[in-house]
C-alpha cells in the first residue's frame, strides 16, 4: 500500500534543479515527516554487453548467462560511480529542502531506455510511494508529435500513483 509519506524522485535524464526543488517545496507539506527516495537510471548497457551467444543445452546456457552478467557487473559499478555525483548534490540539495526528512537513494539498471517507466514505477511501488516527480522538457514540435514523455508514460501505466512532472 502506497504512503503518501513516501515520494520517489526520478533524477534520471533531469538532475535536481531549481524548478524540480520549488515544485517539492509546493508539494510536499510536511517537509519533516516525508521520506524521500532518489531514484537514478543507468544505462541502457551498451548492445555488446546485452547480446549473448546462447545456447541450446540448458546447463551451457546458465554459464552463459553468468559469463554475460559478470560482463555487466564492472560496466554497472563504473556508471554508478559516474553517476555518485550528481546523486550526492541532489541529497544535499533534498536535504536543505525538506529538513530532517528521511533521503534514500536507489540506482537501477536499464538493458533499455524504453524500461524506464517501468522501473520508476516498479522502484514506487516497491518503496510504497504514492507520488512520483519527474522532470519535464519541452521538445521543438516534430520530436513532441514522436516522443512520449516519461511523466505522460506513468500517469497512463499507474493510477494509484500520483505523477508530478515539473518543468526544466
Amino acid at each position: 500500500m502506497a504512503d503518501r509519506q513516501h515520494i520517489l524522485v526520478a533524477i534520471d535524464d533531469f538532475p535536481m534543479t531549481q524548478h524540480l526543488e520549488e515544485f517539492l517545496r509546493k508539494t510536499v507539506k510536511d517537509r519533516t515527516a516525508v521520506t524521500s527516495h532518489l531514484l537514478h537510471a543507468l544505462g541502457p548497457l551498451p548492445p555488446q554487453l546485452l547480446e549473448s551467444r546462447g545456447s541450446e543445452d540448458p546447463s551451457d546456457e546458465k554459464k552463459v548467462q553468468a559469463a554475460q552478467l559478470q560482463q555487466q557487473e564492472p560496466w554497472f559499478a563504473r556508471a554508478r560511480h559516474e553517476a555518485e555525483p550528481l546523486l550526492q548534490t541532489a541529497i544535499t540539495r533534498l536535504r536543505a529542502l525538506l529538513s530532517d526528512a528521511k533521503i534514500k537513494s536507489h540506482f537501477v539498471l536499464l538493458y533499455q531506455r524504453d524500461d524506464l517507466a517501468a522501473e520508476i514505477l516498479k522502484a514506487a511501488h516497491h518503496n510504497a510511494c504514492a507520488t512520483i516527480v519527474v522532470g519535464h522538457k519541452s521538445y521543438p514540435w516534430l520530436r513532441e508529435q514522436s516522443h512520449t514523455h516519461t511523466a505522460v508514460q506513468l500517469k497512463s501505466a499507474s493510477p494509484d500513483v500520483t505523477v508530478c512532472a515539473a518543468n526544466v
